[in-house]
């Protein structure tokens, strides 16, 4: 059975984002958005305070979910000098005033926003408000002209009547030149995509709307039913787990796959850099990101033209497959030829003997080896330029991949990974062999681990070209090796195209079209 896809998260309420960002130590200032408008009126707040040398009071009126406790907590990111103090809400209003003067107390010489917690929809009887107001005008009078006290209100019948109160008790000394209540929009629609995504990015590790399926076209059909921010990215979350739900449904009866693309070429510097180049992080997760930019153009080639259908959801379908690119440097590949390698295999070869125990430690100690054990992969090192030796080495292994008998390289890998994972109780290994669940397909190996979906391993060997005429080596072993000016198939644009080739492979056979459906029905 496939398992979960992770759920995004994305925080509709200020409480929710504070509390995950302290947890992760994110910096809000990634995601918090400057509101001009409301900006604006804070300047004129704070200007108009300080020429009549009075402290304020305003209601905040906005709807719910407009982001106004955002904008009240984050204002200190815009003002220098100013800072943001939530009151609590407590069993009596008028309470609040003593939380108020103690705030201010410690504040100094700064500017204090304060607003009233949890009050978004008041309770509290005309009198019981009145009575607020007679206490902080009591307190305006004595306190320094630097204190703004906001209410924020989600009623737009209570944020009149509350406004009216004040003006009632206090007029000028309480709301100064404000004429109603101050209407809080939040940021403007056209801004809502670029908001979620961000936030997206920063509380699901790295990963933005397009990694759930919701491009700028399926996010912004949802505009029309949100009318504010909150609301959006509750419309958001709705949206990614009904794409969970499709992917989850067409898999129900199947593990899905993690497609691992491992890239072997003669010069191990050289095959790290392209896998550098398309993954990011010691796991080699594709940088779905860079890898689609590399992509701008690419669905209208055509061997591109069976994922036009799916172009929107190749983010979200890289990720949900755990698509990987890792690299095979030459010098463990030949490790594992010697040492497991079958006679025709150990016949392209000059040297032949390796122990199978020296090729499993090395293995062992491998980034691959690290993934497929489920480890933390060790420290990325630098690695070293393949010696020309090594490389026509490699090239003679390579041929056999030419002529299509790279079959029997990966049966003396899939012995390696065998013993590698031999201490698992309940692992597998297969090499070439069909799964009920993909159809034809047969990964070059998989592997099964009890507690997890499948890795199944797709290797592609290629060649950087480097060898010159002099050096190939090529009448020891009659195998036709490239010369100078031959093809790099090593580079970045040629294993984009194999990622794609092979990824659709595996969309097709486990009918994950029906996504393109479900997208239909949602535009």
């Amino acid at each position: 059975m496939a398992t979960d896809l992770q759920p995004i998260f994305l925080p509709n309420r200020f409480e929710r984002l504070a509390r995950r960002a302290e947890q992760m130590q994110a910096d809000l200032r990634r995601i918090v958005v400057r509101v001009d408008a409301a900006m604006a009126h804070a300047q004129h707040v704070f200007g108009h305070m300080r020429q009549a040398d009075i402290s304020r009071f305003e209601v905040f009126f906005g709807d719910s979910g407009s982001g106004k406790t955002t904008f009240l907590e984050t204002l200190p990111m815009f003002f220098e000098g100013l800072e943001s103090h939530a009151i609590p809400k407590t069993d009596e209003l008028a309470v609040a005033v003593d939380e108020i003067r103690a705030f201010v107390e410690q504040a100094g010489d700064k500017r204090i926003l304060l607003y009233l917690e949890k009050r978004d929809n008041p309770l509290e009887s005309d009198k019981e408000i009145l009575t607020f107001f007679e206490r902080l005008r009591d307190f305006f009078r004595d306190a320094p002209a630097r204190v703004w006290v906001v209410w924020p209100i989600s009623l737009r019948d209570e944020a009149e009547r509350v406004h009216k109160l004040a003006v009632r008790i206090g007029a000028e000394s309480l709301v100064g030149d404000a004429v109603a209540h101050y209407t809080f929009s939040g940021p403007p629609q056209g801004e809502f995509y670029s908001i979620a995504d961000s936030t997206s990015a920063v509380f699901n590790d790295g990963k933005g709307l397009a990694d759930y399926g919701i491009d700028e076209e399926l996010g912004g059909g949802v505009l029309v039913h949100a009318p504010t921010l909150g609301k959006y990215f509750t419309k958001l979350i709705g949206l990614s787990n009904s794409i969970n739900s499709v992917v989850s449904d067409v898999l129900s009866e199947r593990a899905r796959p993690r497609i691992w693309i491992v890239v072997a070429a003669d010069d191990a510097v050289e095959v790290a850099s392209t896998v550098s180049a398309l993954s990011f992080g010691t796991s080699r997760l594709l940088d779905v990101a860079r890898f689609t930019a590399r992509a701008e153009g690419v669905f209208d080639s055509q061997y591109m033209k069976d994922w036009e259908p799916l172009a929107a959801y190749v983010p979200f379908l890289f990720r949900a497959l755990d698509v990987r690119v890792i690299e095979m440097s030459p010098e463990l590949a030949l490790s594992i030829a010697r040492a497991f390698g079958s006679s025709e295999v150990k016949g392209v070869l000059r040297q032949t003997s390796t122990s199978r125990a020296d090729a499993v430690e090395r293995l062992k100690g491998s980034l691959l080896g690290h993934l497929i054990r489920g480890l933390e992969p060790p420290p990325s090192r630098q690695p070293r330029r393949t010696k020309t030796e090594t490389r026509q080495e490699f090239l003679r292994l390579q041929s056999l991949a030419q002529k299509k008998r790279d079959g029997q390289i990966h049966e003396a890998i899939g012995e390696a990974v065998r013993d590698l994972v031999s201490s698992v109780a309940g692992a597998e290994v297969e090499v070439e062999t069909k799964d009920a669940g993909t159809g034809e397909l047969r990964p070059d190996i998989r592997i099964r681990h009890p507690d997890g979906d499948p890795i199944c391993l797709e290797f592609t060997w290629r060649t950087t070209g480097l060898l010159r005429d002099d050096d190939s080596g090529n009448a020891s072993v009659g195998v036709s090796q490239p010369s100078s000016g031959s093809q790099n198939t090593a580079t970045p644009g040629h294993i984009q195209q194999y990622v794609f080739k092979k990824v659709f492979e595996y969309v097709k056979a486990l009918d994950l079209h029906r996504l393109k459906d479900f997208r239909n029905s949602e535009l």
